[in-house]
C-alpha cells in the first residue's frame, strides 16, 4: 500500500502490514491494564467497528511489549486467551496523557 504525502508517494508496507499496524494502534489504545478487566481474542477484535480480523489481531498482539497472555480458557484453546498491558511498561505511558 502507498500513501500520498506532501513530499510524494510513500510506501507503508503490504495489506497485511498495514491492516496489523492499525490493529496496535486500536488495542494499545483499548487494552485492560489489570488481569482483571482482561479481553480474549474476539472482546479485543470489537472494539472498532467492523471488527478487526482475528489474524491481525494475534500478529498485532505478539508485536505489542507489555502485551500478557494471563490465562486461557475452556480447552486451552487460543481462541479464549485474555490478556492484559503491563502498567509499568514505558512504552505504554503516552495513552495514559492522552486519555488526561
Amino acid at each position: 500500500m502507498i500513501d500520498l504525502a506532501p513530499d510524494g508517494y510513500v510506501a507503508l508496507g503490504t495489506e497485511s502490514t498495514v491492516a496489523v499496524l492499525e490493529a496496535k494502534t486500536i488495542i494499545t489504545a483499548h487494552l485492560p491494564r489489570t488481569e482483571a478487566e482482561a479481553a480474549d481474542v474476539e472482546t479485543i477484535g470489537n472494539y472498532v467497528t467492523p471488527a478487526l480480523k482475528r489474524t491481525n489481531v494475534q500478529r498485532a498482539l505478539k508485536e505489542i511489549p507489555g502485551a500478557q497472555f494471563v490465562g486461557k480458557g475452556e480447552g486451552g484453546r487460543s481462541a479464549t486467551v485474555v490478556l492484559t498491558v503491563d502498567c509499568f511498561c514505558p512504552n505504554f505511558n503516552h495513552i495514559d496523557e492522552q486519555k488526561s
